[in-house]
C-alpha cells in the first residue's frame, strides 16, 4: 500500500485495520464523528504553522467524515 497522508496515512494502517475503523468498533460511530469534528478544529489551526496546504485537506477530510459526506462505516472504504 502506497502512503497518502491524506486519506490512508501508512502510520494509521499497521496491525490489519485502519485507526479509524477500529475508533468506530470501541467508540462507535456518534464519538468518531465528534472526534473528526476536533480534528477539523485541530487541522485548521495549525495549518499556518506546520503543514499548511496538506493539513487544510486534512481538515476538509475530517469534515466530510464528520458531516457524512464520506462514508463512516466500520470495515467501509471512505472516500
Amino acid at each position: 500500500m502506497e502512503n497518502n497522508n491524506i486519506d490512508h496515512p501508512l502510520h494509521y494502517c499497521n496491525g490489519g485495520m485502519e485507526c479509524i475503523d477500529e475508533m468506530l468498533t470501541v467508540f462507535g460511530r456518534v464519538a468518531v464523528r465528534h472526534f473528526c469534528l476536533l480534528n477539523v478544529w485541530k487541522y485548521r489551526k495549525r495549518a499556518l504553522y506546520k503543514n499548511g496546504e496538506e493539513d487544510m485537506k486534512k481538515a476538509a477530510k475530517e469534515l466530510a467524515l464528520r458531516t457524512g459526506a464520506a462514508v463512516l462505516v466500520k470495515g467501509g472504504h471512505r472516500e
